[in-house]
């Protein structure tokens, strides 16, 4: 057998999972860099891209290549390499952009999946992997961004198929910034909401929601949802709040919602679902991506099964279970 034989399939797969970090690092390089921003401009030559990022030349062509064969950049006849419509979710303006995630995923969370030997070995919770609280300004700002951004698409996808309309007054509960509950206002004018979260996030918070035009509809409460959560909102919301935590946590925590809640007021929790025989599919791969990801941060994705059990330990009915083209679930929770 010559060297040139290919490998067979299942090992040619295997290898490139198994490689699969560089498409991350690469990733997270370019949106540090701020290529994107710089491409987005007019499509650039190497040296020129290297020069307006203040960086080597010889490594910017090599980091374009990769990127090229990524689908994030292609290279002209003329040798200029131009952003793709992939890519340019890459800037630091783009609608509906993936940077402060690449900038996360790239930093904190690889760091995190460090720990998953340990933590599937043990079964414990690991060591925080990062406080917010004590957190330079940088790392709490690129959390948050990464949070608002899958926030809006979480809640994009959520109003398509379930109807917000009949609420007034929502509590985006551990909400940081306040990405989720500006997607609601957005969508409905007569809507207005208040966000819940340690202090660390106050300023952020009202930054971003006066940026986003919503500084007389919406508020930042300092408060700690294990300990209490204000009453009066018809409508409480978790997005990506339960995924955090254990059980015993994640019932506290509902608990808390539980008894600010009134008879009329309904628990929305947006997050994904772990299906229930999980295949070589993509969207499944989608989840129990997310699910690894949470454990080797300390939290868990569910089932319906069990956030029902979750629900019933918090004196919620869970009412509805909502997919919708994203990857996310909305599941509604009534008080019994």
């Amino acid at each position: 057998m010559s060297d040139a034989t290919p490998a067979p399939a299942p090992a040619l797969r295997l290898g490139e999972l198994i490689e699969g970090f560089w498409t991350t690092q690469v990733i997270h390089a370019a949106a540090q860099l701020k290529l994107p921003d710089l491409l987005h401009v007019e499509p650039m030559l190497p040296e020129e891209l290297a020069r307006r990022a203040d960086a080597h030349t010889g490594s910017v062509t090599r980091l374009l290549r990769a990127m090229a064969t990524l689908g994030l950049c292609q290279i002209t006849p003329d040798g200029r390499y131009a952003l793709t419509e992939m890519g340019a979710l890459l800037r630091t303006d783009a609608a509906g952009g993936k940077r402060a995630r690449a900038l996360f995923a790239g930093s904190s969370l690889y760091q995190a999946f460090e720990k998953l030997p340990e933590t599937v070995r043990t079964g414990r919770r690991p060591p925080v992997t990062a406080d917010f609280g004590k957190s330079s300004p940088e790392q709490l700002a690129v959390f948050q961004h990464a949070m608002i951004e899958s926030s809006r698409e979480a809640v994009g996808s959520a109003v398509a198929v379930y109807d917000f309309s009949p609420l007034t007054w929502v509590l985006d509960v551990g909400g940081g910034f306040g990405g989720a509950l500006a997607g609601l206002l957005e969508r409905f004018p007569r809507l207005c909401g208040d966000v819940l979260d340690l202090d660390h996030a106050q300023q952020g918070a009202e930054a971003f929601l006066s940026r986003a035009g919503m500084g007389s509809r919406a508020r930042f409460i300092a408060g700690d949802f294990f300990k209490s959560i204000p009453a009066g909102y018809d409508c409480y919301l978790l997005k990506f709040i339960l995924h955090d935590w254990d059980d015993a946590q994640a019932v506290a925590i509902l608990k808390s919602c539980r008894a600010a809640a009134g008879p009329g007021s309904r628990l929305i929790v947006l997050e994904r679902l772990v299906p229930q025989h999980p295949g070589d599919r993509p969207a499944h791969r989608t989840v129990m991506q997310a699910d690894m990801t949470m454990m080797a941060w300390g939290g868990q994705e569910r089932t319906e099964r069990e956030y029902r059990a979750l629900f019933e330990q918090a004196d919620f009915q869970l009412s509805q279970v909502v997919p919708t083209a994203s990857p996310f679930t909305v599941i509604e929770g009534r008080p019994v």
